[in-house]
C-alpha cells in the first residue's frame, strides 16, 4: 500500500510517499505504523509556527531547562508595531520605551526590530539597539534617517 507526492525537502517534513507492508503482513505492518507515527510526531513536535502577531503566542518553539536538561520550556512570540505606539515615525537616533504588557517574563530568547527608513533601507536591529526589561521594550533607531515601520519581534521564556 502507498501514496505519492513530493518528497520531503527537510528534514523536520513528513515525506508525502510512504510505502507500507502489506496488512497481511502483521508484524512488520505494525512496525512500520509506529516508526510513521513516531517521525509524525517528531515532526509536528520539531516544527517552528510561523505565526508572527500582536499578541502572545506560544512560537513552538523550546529552550531546554539548565536544572533538568529533560524537562523543555516553551518559547513564547510576540510583535510589537513600534510605529504605531509611537504615534508616528521614530527619528534618527531617537530612543522609544514602550511597555510589553508581558506577564512572568523570566529570560529572553531572541529579540531583533525590523525596520524600514523614509530613504528605502530596510534593515534589522538588534542589541544594543533594541532590548527588553521587565516592564518595556527600548529601541534606539540606529539609522541617520526617520524610521517609517519597525515591528520588534521579543521571543521570550517565562516562569
Amino acid at each position: 500500500m502507498s501514496f505519492s507526492s513530493d518528497d520531503a525537502q527537510i528534514t523536520n517534513q513528513i515525506p508525502q510517499t510512504i510505502n507500507l507492508p502489506d496488512m497481511k503482513d502483521g508484524q512488520n505492518f505494525t512496525t512500520s505504523i509506529e516508526m510513521l507515527l513516531r517521525s509524525i510526531a517528531n515532526t509536528v513536535n520539531s516544527k517552528e509556527s510561523g505565526l508572527n502577531s500582536l499578541e502572545e503566542k506560544v512560537s513552538g518553539s523550546q529552550f531546554y531547562n539548565s536544572d533538568n536538561e529533560e524537562q523543555l520550556r516553551n518559547v513564547y512570540r510576540k510583535i510589537i508595531d513600534l510605529v504605531n505606539l509611537n504615534g508616528g515615525s521614530i527619528n534618527a537616533n531617537d530612543t522609544i520605551q514602550v511597555p510589553h504588557e508581558i506577564t512572568n517574563l523570566c529570560e529572553s530568547a531572541g529579540i531583533l526590530a525590523h525596520c524600514t527608513s523614509v530613504d528605502g533601507l530596510f534593515f534589522t536591529a538588534a542589541f544594543p539597539d533594541v532590548r527588553l526589561n521587565s516592564t518595556s521594550v527600548i529601541f534606539a533607531n540606529p539609522h541617520t534617517q526617520a524610521l517609517t515601520q519597525c515591528d520588534i519581534v521579543l521571543n521570550y521564556l517565562k516562569n
